[in-house]
């Protein structure tokens, strides 16, 4: 073999080299950022089911609260079954929640403490009112913040009250 041959099969033999090198690293490039990617949106998601079960606790509780007012067995159990759950929820919406569900949250619990400091009647049925009114904020904070994404398919042309829905008043 003439010399020409051979260094003509080693500079191939080295740019085959160099071509699989770049191709191989860029092939590791692609797929490291494709688990990254992936790694990334699982915890979107995972951070997104953590704020819907932190304002669905949150949302119910309120509900229940609601519903159950003025029942005696419902009175002597509020701590226990309203009370310390709603803030552990509250708590919970505050490390996972939007900026606008813990504003929401805060008008609700500004409104517990003024129902909590009056005995006069019209304090306490405007302090009700208020509790409402958050709770209607938050299940819309909830909702723009977890709520359906346009890869739902959802239709968007119902007309439907904000909030937390009518109420029996």
């Amino acid at each position: 073999m003439s010399d020409s041959n051979v260094l003509s099969t080693a500079a191939i033999s080295g740019v085959v080299a160099v071509i699989v090198a770049a191709i191989t690293t860029f092939t590791s490039i692609y797929v490291a950022r494709s688990e990254i990617a992936q790694r990334n949106e699982e915890l979107l998601v995972k951070r997104r089911g953590d704020r819907l079960a932190s304002y669905q606790k949150a949302i119910d509780l309120l509900t229940d609260w609601e519903w159950r007012r003025g029942d005696r067995k419902y009175d002597k159990a509020v701590v226990r079954e309203f009370t310390l759950p709603f803030v552990h929820a509250a708590n919970q919406m505050r490390v996972y929640g939007s900026p606008a569900t813990i504003a929401a949250m805060d008008e609700i619990q500004i409104a517990f403490g003024a129902l909590g400091r009056t005995s006069v009647e019209a304090e306490r049925v405007a302090a009700e009112k208020a509790i409402h009114v958050g709770l209607d904020h938050l299940v819309i904070a909830a909702r723009e913040d977890v709520g359906p994404q346009k890869e739902d398919h959802l239709r968007d042309d119902v007309s439907f009250r904000q909030g937390a829905g009518p109420t029996m008043e």
